[in-house]
């Protein structure tokens, strides 16, 4: 039995960092893991291994290996959209911005493109109604914060086109999802292909949400 699963009783404070720090490791493992073996699914088995920890444990987190990859999923858009919060909040050259945005989340899709590989794979095995919902709406979801006092900046600047600023939230979610879903089928061989024509979507973009 591994040191990990022999846990004495936890703090709050203390399982909290516990969690976030499993979690971490599940990440990072998970990411290389998949970069290793061109998107083919790791088993939960073999991710527990990496992570040093009891299949049971592994458990406790995921139930199963279509979590982790919707996990993974979920904290990297997370994390580029912290990484474009200061930029979003101080710019006011708002067409710069957006170029900014749509070239931060392009470039993260061509470097990870063994992840999309592997959300396309789980998107098509049998997934309940509340995973599908997760994998499909959950990168608007968490580009929304980010995005509207944006969208709202703009439109009273009058750069952006006069609508709805949800609208042009869900324009870009849409956006950046099927960017995702192109990168995941361009595969590794074709990432230098797929970066090359993002100048062209870049444009087509700031086209349709810009006066």
């Amino acid at each position: 039995m591994r040191k990990e699963d022999i846990m004495p009783k936890l703090s709050t404070e203390k399982k909290v960092l516990l969690d976030q720090e499993i979690k971490e490791k599940v990440y990072k493992q998970a990411m290389q893991m998949l970069k290793e073996n061109q998107s083919q699914l790791f088993t939960m088995a073999e991710l527990a291994d990496r992570v040093e920890l009891s299949k049971g444990t592994l458990y406790n987190y995921f139930k199963d290996k279509s979590e982790v990859i919707l996990f993974l999923n979920e904290k990297l858009t997370k994390k580029v959209f912290e990484d474009l919060r200061q930029e979003l909040e101080q710019t006011t050259d708002y067409k710069h911005g957006l170029r900014v945005a749509f070239r931060t989340f392009n470039q993260t899709m061509a470097e990870h493109y063994f992840l999309h590989v592997a959300t396309l794979i789980i998107s098509h095995e049998q997934m309940s109604e509340k995973k599908r919902t997760r994998l499909t709406e959950a990168p608007g979801r968490l580009l929304a914060p980010y995005m509207t006092d944006f969208f709202k900046r703009g439109i009273a600047a009058g750069v952006f086109k006069d609508l709805p600023v949800e609208y042009l939230s869900v324009f870009m979610a849409a956006t950046m999802h099927g960017l995702s879903v192109l990168a995941g089928g361009f595969g590794q061989m074709a990432a230098k292909d797929f970066v090359a024509q993002s100048k062209a979507m870049e444009d087509l973009l700031v086209a349709a949400l810009c006066r």
